[in-house]
């Protein structure tokens, strides 16, 4: 057996996939469609890693995003984090 170690962020992640699995669905339909490549998007929300995993949907289709946040009590900086990885710009 072996057991693999996630990080909280990673764990999160998991747990919106398996909780919101209509966002693999709707990635592998932006995917197919090319719908949002070359779009600029704007996103003011709260940061969690519920946001980042929708925001890797949007970031795979092709869009270009930019975040800010709407309240520094709900972000989650290493959800930030790992969307500046992905390529959103967040500020």
């Amino acid at each position: 057996l072996m057991v693999q170690s996630y990080s909280s962020l990673e764990q999160e992640l998991l747990r919106c996939k398996f909780s919101f699995p209509i966002l693999d669905k709707l990635s592998a339909y932006l995917l197919e469609k090319g719908s949002f490549a070359g779009r600029k998007i704007g996103w003011h929300c709260h940061l969690t890693a519920l946001t980042a995993a929708s925001a890797d949907v949007l970031l795979k289709a092709g869009a270009e995003l930019f975040m800010s946040e709407c309240s520094q009590a709900t972000t989650d900086r290493s959800a930030v984090s790992y969307m500046q990885k992905q390529g959103a710009q967040v500020y």
